[in-house]
């Protein structure tokens, strides 16, 4: 690499640290996201737990329903419906659909309740001007009718969005005359929501000991009631507390206590922030490829349910967590996407309040020139202060001009010093491709003789010691022997014709598992990890993503740098427990392997033609190979070799469901 590429290197890498670092100053150790989740969002109270949409869509079909207040009701329930299964977009076309049928009927209730539905869905997906407009709509209609529970949902949806923006003191008003209203209602459910919500507050100002109080008893009273959705929200929040005070391990178990009962009610929003409370713990637990798997769920199910602000958030969590790894293209790449996403949400608000100020300008410019106009003296003075003001326009665009020129020499001389070192990068790229080229190649060619090889083995000189074998015991069977020694002798000639048979039977799966070519690089792993510990007394754990599959140089490029990495701690790590993790996410496919032997010699690190070896595999794939010392003793490798970018589900296999292997010979 020439002095040239290191400096641009160092200044890439000096890059994303620095606006990582700037990004991180003013954050808490979660996400803004976290408590937002578990702040209680009152929506339309109405029974849709054993309707279906089908059956919703056919009732209010136009041409069998009525245009009456029953269809304003099954058009809210659709609403809400489709909000619970993140479809945002179809959510809002029923919500004002139901609202502008309501108000057609002047059906008061309908109209209050739609406004609210909307609101809450401009709640969730971070508009929080938006949401707080149509819950102030909804409540001074609630205030007319005197629906006190009601009033007091719309009480508690206006604090909340007042949290989220940092208003502690309106926040706490609301919340309060909430439940002042749900205890003069004995709805134990909604005094429930306000002691959660209030605990969110104290939470906020970082007064542990009263939030833990506030989350404890709405949580004995959501026990009581039996409801799971609010129980697990609950238990996020006291998991938050657990964060601040650095017990992640209580974390966690909250975490994913609550997790599952997000996803036994399919609430995708709560998923999506417990995927991102999951991933800042791993983080905090230095487990990086799991905080990096928690990180991307998120982010697959913030885009699926339209969460610019989740999106924001996994986005810049995905890109901290690779630069701690020091794996700075993905973590550039990552801070691009969070840039990206962060800048469309501060244009939307900019847009919002340009048209205030745009709106607030006219008119004060109409009351001003009535004004002049009842005044010659003051006309004169602002014909005086308009020239001065073109004068000083006059002089910003000729500074401005002249900046300009300056600016298009500077970037015309960087662009033509530019391009003579663009030609020198080709040319160095396009050798290095030759050469990356020929690698492949032998590499290739050498796969293809150990699979010839294998072949030969299993089929030719396996099949004829076979054929050996099969003729001996039949001549044997025959045969009268003159002495019980010499009967002896060819027994033992018969044995070892089966031990060579099964050594050349070994010998041609170890050059070309059988396993891999048909179940896949996680099986092969785990079939090769099996064969070779079960002779010893050393443990292991594998944990693996079983639905992996890629392409077949790739699974048997991997495997191989796998079995040069295990016959290494076996001849030189002098280990007593193995670790393998196999996952892939997005963008690529990690193996990593730590021991916890005597760690690794620097000297043969430089030197050795195993670790060269590996190292030239991973490059072909376009991979990097990382190996250095363990956390605490023994040796950690780490291959990542990129694939097609694809959004899925990355399978979670839970770690407290591996079990420890240990096989004594």
């Amino acid at each position: 690499m020439n002095a040239l590429s290191k400096m641009k290197k160092k200044l890439l890498i000096g890059s994303a640290i620095l606006l990582l670092t700037l990004t991180s100053i003013a954050r808490l150790p979660v996400n803004r996201n976290n408590l937002e989740s578990f702040i209680g969002v009152t929506t339309f109270q109405v029974n849709t737990k054993n309707i279906t949409i089908d059956s919703l869509l056919a009732a209010s079909s136009e041409k069998k329903d009525k245009e009456d207040t029953n269809k304003v009701i099954r058009l809210n329930k659709l609403c809400l419906k489709y909000k619970n299964i993140g479809n945002y977009d179809t959510a809002f076309y029923y919500g004002n659909f139901a609202l502008q049928l309501a108000k057609q009927l002047n059906y008061s209730k309908g109209i209050a309740d739609s406004y609210n539905n909307i609101g809450n869905m401009y709640f969730n997906q971070g508009n929080y001007d938006k949401s707080l407009e149509n819950h102030f709509a909804s409540l001074k209609i609630r205030e007319e009718i005197n629906d006190k529970q009601s009033i007091a949902s719309s009480f508690n949806n206006i604090g909340s969005i007042y949290v989220v923006q940092n208003k502690y003191d309106k926040a706490m008003v609301h919340y309060s005359m909430a439940l002042k209203i749900y205890e003069e209602l004995k709805d134990k459910s909604g005094m429930s929501t306000q002691l959660g919500n209030i605990g969110v507050i104290y939470f906020y100002q970082n007064n542990f000991r009263q939030a833990l109080e506030y989350y404890s008893k709405a949580l004995k009273i959501e026990d009581e009631l039996g409801n799971k959705i609010r129980t697990a929200r609950l238990l996020g929040n006291i998991g938050l507390i657990n964060f601040k005070q650095g017990n992640y391990h209580k974390v966690l178990k909250n975490y994913f206590k609550a997790l599952a009962i997000f996803k036994a009610a399919s609430s995708k929003y709560d998923i999506t922030i417990s995927y991102n409370n999951i991933g800042s713990a791993y983080k905090k637990l230095k487990q990086p490829l799991l905080a990096i798997e928690f990180y991307s769920k998120a982010l697959v199910l913030a885009k699926e349910i339209g969460s610019k602000e989740d999106i924001k958030e996994a986005y810049q969590n995905l890109s901290e967590i690779y630069a701690n790894m020091e794996d700075y293209k993905n973590a550039y790449e990552y801070y691009q996407d969070y840039s990206k996403i962060k800048d469309s949400i501060f244009s939307e608000k900019s847009d919002r309040d340009i048209m205030e100020l745009q709106i607030k300008y006219e008119t004060e410019r109409k009351e001003k020139e009535i004004k002049l106009l009842d005044n010659e003296n003051k006309i004169k003075t602002l014909q005086i202060s308009e020239q001065q003001q073109q004068l000083f326009n006059n002089r910003i665009l000729l500074g401005s001009l002249l900046a300009g020129i300056i600016l298009i020499i500077v970037i015309s001389r960087l662009l033509i010093s530019r391009n003579r070192i663009r030609q020198k990068e080709i040319l160095k790229t396009e050798l290095l491709k030759q050469q990356e080229q020929r690698t492949k190649i032998i590499i290739e060619t050498q796969e293809q003789e150990r699979k010839r090889i294998a072949q030969d083995l299993h089929d030719g000189i396996g099949q004829t010691l076979a054929g050996i074998k099969i003729n001996l015991t039949n001549i044997t069977n025959k045969t009268n022997f003159i002495s019980e020694e010499y009967q002896k002798n060819v027994h033992q000639t018969i044995k070892s014709l089966d031990d060579a048979y099964k050594e050349v039977r070994a010998l041609s799966h170890f050059m070309m598992p059988k396993s891999l070519k048909e179940s896949g690089l996680a099986d092969a792993i785990d079939d090769l990890l099996d064969k070779t510990l079960k002779s010893s007394t050393i443990k292991y754990i594998f944990e693996k993503d079983n639905t992996i599959r890629v392409e077949e140089n790739t699974e048997i490029g991997l495997y191989r740098v796998f079995q040069e990495l295990l016959n290494n701690i076996l001849k030189h790590a002098n280990a007593s427990e193995i670790i393998v993790h196999l996952h892939k996410t997005n963008r690529q496919i990690v193996l990593m392997v730590e021991d916890n032997g005597i760690g690794i010699n620097q000297s043969n690190k430089k030197t050795g033609i195993g670790l060269s070896n590996m190292e030239t595999r991973v490059h072909t794939l376009n991979g990097t190979f990382v190996i250095s010392a363990g956390a605490h003793r023994g040796t950690l490798a780490v291959v990542r070799i990129p694939v097609i970018q694809q959004f899925y589900e990355i399978k979670y296999e839970s770690t407290n469901k591996e079990k420890l292997k240990q096989v004594n010979y």
